[in-house]
């Protein structure tokens, strides 16, 4: 069946006969060819005689002039005569809607004359052509050829009845099975073809995996690698090919692209490991450096150049395996599937490359429902959440006042094989180029590492630049008196080459602990100069910080002004407060407030007396101050027993 749109003419006539192309002063009378009882608008043309009033006025029906008429006047002129009046003959208008029909009305012809045109919204709609009078009588006129039809089509010669075999079960037919693990492939294409063969997909070419697959990418000449949903990844040719005599082959399409060549598993562990498997489609990249993607219910990051390698052990195993699985199916392990592995309304993970640092970008959107609303949130479709509370009052996935930001990204380097820093730059698409990368956010397209007047500076919006490093003693046990660093800052010119190297430009906040000391927040102030006597002023202890001095001498910058303000580490009250309150992304930390007592007295400020101790050194807003730490050169002191 044919869904179109049809229409017709369809006139209604008030009189059978009408004056047209008779001669002049013909004595016409409308109300002897009425179509209904009785038609508003008339007139009788037979002409008056004065006898018809005498007549008239002893019985007869008209007596008057105007008893010969009735007429839509819409303007009257003289005494005696009637001009500019009018009565109807017919009332035309055109019926359209669609229809369900075997006849093709797309193919639907038409005459050469008026009268044998139908109106058509495209190419005719002057329909006051259609509606005069000459025509007004011409039926609508059909014109088509039936071998446009459906039913003309050779398929409905063709018997489609087959007789069922014997183990034929009607509670268990495939006729509507929808195959989500099934991969259906095309022809190979060849150059200077006619017909474009990616659009050839032949009866058998296809091939059921054991689970879903997520993404492919090529890899070597011919060959692919396929990204299982819940298995390891499987490396096969990529073409199929049928050996002749004489050395010549021929590319084929019966089925054996899979079955004919052995599928090889790039992972030897149980199936029930699913080591390698892939969850997400946009975290597969293909790179100079080679394959990378994302396992992200495992809690991995792999790689596959020479060899499949899980690179999330390069010491952030147990970080991805924490922070890696979507903490808003903690919340909600029902919600519609169409939001997983979707960045741009829901969570999801993708990865990207930059092909001027190569470096490798991780990239995981995904929230978590704050505490005080578990249990008080409904899921309703799509991004689209319902408060209890408040019944028929819907807020979006993300909504700031509901959710925590659980995203986060993370940066690789092939290179040296370690991964090197967080982001703050969250987006909800990646895009990679032949130079630098790209992301989507809020419906604006971002270029990343194109400008050098501005860092640490993502969508509009200024973050800290952070650099935290680690004083190892091994087994010795060593006090920290102080922190030295070479740090040099630069200014950059509008050419990115030339720069200025800025005096004084330091860091201003500071945090030195180990496993149980801290020093709260240091705000680092530089030294006074040629003002011995502001020394004196230092430390500054405040509310939530303290600030103290730093000094600055030939790139070296030192401070010393700490101590430990730990509350109470449980000698006495045996309290176990964490020192840090971690944010659901995993890596942006704050000081727990209940762990540290910046109020000490001087008498209970202890030195760091640790074998491991860390630096956590912050610029809160860069600008346009490009910072690079080179060199880390504590003072400390050995310990002794």
């Amino acid at each position: 069946m044919y869904v179109n749109r049809y229409t017709e003419k369809s006139t209604f006539f008030y009189f059978s006969q009408w004056m047209q192309d008779l001669p002049d002063n013909t004595e016409w009378d409308y109300r002897l060819y009425n179509m209904l009882p009785y038609p508003r608008y008339w007139m009788d043309t037979t002409k008056y005689n004065a006898a018809d009033l005498f007549e008239g006025l002893f019985g007869g029906t008209q007596a008057l002039p105007n008893d010969f008429h009735h007429l839509d006047r819409r303007i009257i002129s003289g005494a005696f005569s009637v001009r500019y009046a009018y009565m109807y003959l017919f009332n035309s208008g055109i019926r359209d809607f669609y229809v369900e029909s075997e006849i093709n009305l797309a193919y639907r012809d038409y005459g050469d004359d008026p009268g044998k045109r139908h109106y058509d919204f495209n190419t005719y709609t002057d329909y006051e052509e259609m509606f005069r009078t000459p025509y007004i009588k011409d039926t609508n006129y059909q014109k088509y050829d039936y071998a446009l039809s459906i039913s003309k089509h050779f398929t409905n010669f063709v018997s489609w009845g087959n007789m069922q075999s014997r183990t034929y079960n009607p509670d268990n037919v495939s006729c509507f099975t929808t195959y989500d693990i099934r991969v259906i492939y095309s022809l190979q294409q060849q150059y200077e073809l006619s017909k474009d063969n990616w659009r050839q997909f032949l009866a058998n070419n296809y091939y059921d995996f054991d689970s879903r697959v997520t993404s492919m990418r090529s890899v070597g000449k011919t060959g692919a690698v396929i990204m299982l949903e819940h298995g390891a990844p499987m490396l096969f040719q990529g073409v199929e090919t049928l050996d002749l005599n004489g050395g010549t082959k021929l590319s084929i399409g019966d089925g054996a692209l899979f079955n004919a060549q052995p599928l090889q598993n790039l992972s030897n562990a149980d199936n029930q490991f699913e080591f390698g498997s892939c969850q997400n489609r946009l975290s597969v990249i293909n790179t100079p450096a080679g394959l990378f993607y994302m396992s992200q219910n495992q809690g991995k990051i792999f790689s596959y150049g020479s060899g499949l390698q899980d690179i999330s052990k390069s010491g952030m195993k147990w970080w991805f395996s924490q922070y890696s699985p979507y903490a808003l199916l903690e919340d909600f392990p029902n919600i519609d599937t169409t939001i997983l592995d979707n960045t741009i309304i829901g969570v999801g993970c993708q990865t990207t490359y930059d092909n001027i640092n190569e470096i490798v970008f991780f990239c995981k959107r995904d929230f978590k429902l704050k505490a005080e609303y578990i249990g008080k949130l409904r899921y309703l479709y799509s991004d689209q959440f319902e408060v209890l509370a408040f019944p028929g009052y819907q807020i979006t996935l993300g909504d700031p006042k509901y959710f925590d930001n659980a995203s986060w990204t993370v940066s690789y380097d092939p290179k040296a094989k370690a991964f090197i820093s967080f982001h703050d730059w969250q987006p909800n698409l990646v895009m990679s180029s032949k130079t630098y990368y790209m992301t989507v956010k809020d419906n604006g397209i971002w270029k990343h590492n194109l400008v050098c007047d501005s860092f640490c500076n993502y969508y509009g919006v200024d973050y800290p630049f952070e650099v935290e490093y680690v004083q190892n003693q091994g087994q010795t046990v060593t006090t920290t008196r102080s922190v030295e660093y070479i740090l040099e800052c630069y200014k950059y010119s509008p050419n990115c080459l030339d720069y200025h190297h800025l005096l004084n430009e330091n860091f201003d906040r500071a945090i030195v602990y180990n496993t149980e000391q801290i020093s709260g927040n240091l705000i680092l102030n530089l030294s006074p100069i040629n003002n011995p006597y502001a020394i004196n002023n230092y430390p500054i202890i405040n509310t939530n910080s303290i600030d103290i001095l730093f000094s600055k001498v030939e790139q070296k910058y030192r401070f010393n002004e700490f101590w430990d303000i730990t509350n109470d580490r449980g000698q006495t009250s045996g309290t176990t407060v964490p020192m840090w309150a971690t944010e659901p992304n995993g890596y942006i930390r704050n000081i727990n407030p209940t762990y540290v007592n910046y109020n000490k007295g001087a008498t209970q400020r202890k030195k760091f007396r640790h074998y491991i101790n860390k630096v956590l050194l912050k610029k809160l807003v860069s600008g346009s101050s490009k910072f690079l730490l080179k060199l880390s050169n504590n003072k400390l002191l050995a310990s002794f027993r």
